[in-house]
């Protein structure tokens, strides 16, 4: 055990990594968990628009940035990890899994949000037709068709957002309450089992990739197949 911080942040995403150079530049003692490959998400992403002074940049481009951002300021990432908090009354001990144990006075958590087991196809085109932000990403499947599974009322307003931006948007709620919607917007009261390949591309999707429109493909439902340009898979559970 070595010297108490004055705050230990666990994730290395890009909020993660936000509040490592914050500390940083208010020259504050504390030491940042996570990979050092930093956030898959981001990195998966295909095409990031709204992040200020980088227009159109890949998800690959921007971790390149964070990454070389990180370097200049000197600061190092800690890839043990840790596996449980503990109140100490004016600070807090964190144990990892090499059963080493640190302090900090504070602990910032940016381990960003578990989306539970994923369907199947989702890991695999996540950044290529998949996304989990709305917001974040409708510049993406603007003219589109678009699916959003929603895990609780809250997601209606991510469907709303995107309608205004999609050509056409089905909402598939996974949650029993009623479900208030733009009557325009399709509401499949149906579980989503899997993302399947379109007929026409029964091998790859290659043919879109190269266009660089997305890819076309399928959402099943319980034995019901709907035609989709663009998925969208929202689970939020905060």
């Amino acid at each position: 055990m070595g010297a108490r911080y004055d705050a230990a942040i666990i994730g290395t995403g890009p909020a993660g990594l936000s509040a490592a150079v914050t500390l940083k530049i208010r020259n504050k003692s504390f030491i940042l968990f996570g990979s050092s490959s930093l956030s898959e998400k981001v990195e998966k992403a295909h095409e990031i628009n709204n992040y200020l002074g980088l227009p159109a940049v890949t998800g690959a481009e921007l971790a390149k940035r964070f990454d070389e951002h990180l370097k200049q300021m000197q600061i190092e990432i800690n890839e043990d990890r840790i596996t449980g908090v503990y109140a100490m009354g004016d600070y807090y001990s964190l144990q990892s899994k090499s059963n080493q144990s640190y302090e900090a006075d504070t602990v910032i958590l940016a381990t960003g949000v578990n989306f539970g087991k994923p369907y199947e196809g989702e890991e695999k085109f996540l950044g290529r037709g998949v996304s989990y932000c709305a917001t974040c990403d409708a510049p993406l499947y603007k003219n589109k068709k678009v699916a959003i599974i929603g895990f609780s009322p809250k997601e209606e307003a991510e469907a709303e957002f995107m309608f205004e931006v999609a050509a056409e948007v089905y909402y598939i709620p996974a949650y029993k309450e009623q479900v208030s919607l733009n009557d325009k917007i399709k509401v499949v009261n149906d579980t989503p089992r899997r993302r399947v390949r379109h007929n026409k591309y029964p091998r790859d999707y290659g043919h879109e990739r190269r266009r660089g429109n997305g890819h076309a493909g399928r959402l099943s439902a319980k034995g019901k197949c709907m035609q989709l340009y663009r998925t969208i898979f929202i689970g939020q559970y905060l």
